[in-house]
């Protein structure tokens, strides 16, 4: 299965529907995905979530990013996200391919889907923050997913019953 990383801070309103997009310097076996293509969307902040691709990966060069596409990403202006993609890809230009890919988090019954395995978070210990835990899970194997409930920054596992 296909993975995408996300870096710090992404996690919660990728979880909320805030986040349903992502600009990435374009490298063709990174970044094509095609509709309803489900990959792995690996958080630094913690957690792996399963996302379902919403459109087939649109590239274009950066010069020609809208204002619009750059602030679906949370950037303010084509500018301002070139500015903070810099920071990912300092050899970065404005004729460079970006990758505009746009994503939903899978769900079951409403509940997102997310690694419940992981050795960065310990989400009995999660609080409004997810903060990186030393301890590993006991569970296994490490690619073992099930849906999770997110309610006000504190995890709770879901029901087992999926009717």
């Amino acid at each position: 299965m296909k993975k995408l990383v996300f870096g710090t801070g992404h996690l919660v309103p990728t979880l909320t529907g805030k986040k349903k997009i992502t600009l990435r310097k374009y490298r063709p076996k990174s970044h094509n995905f095609k509709k309803d293509e489900v990959i792995i969307g690996v958080f630094k902040d913690g957690w792996d979530i399963l996302l379902r691709i919403t459109t087939t990966t649109k590239t274009k060069t950066f010069h020609d990013l809208s204002d619009g596409e750059a602030q679906e990403d949370g950037y303010s202006d084509a500018q301002d996200a070139f500015n903070g993609l810099w920071l990912y890809y300092p050899d970065l230009k404005w004729s460079n391919r970006i990758a505009i890919i746009r994503y939903e988090v899978l769900q079951v019954n409403n509940v997102p889907v997310v690694s419940i395995v992981t050795n960065k978070v310990n989400p009995a210990k999660s609080t409004s923050s997810l903060k990186p835990s030393k301890k590993k899970s006991a569970l296994t194997p490490s690619n073992c997913f099930a849906p999770v409930k997110f309610l006000l920054g504190r995890f709770y596992e879901a029901s087992t019953s999926f009717a």
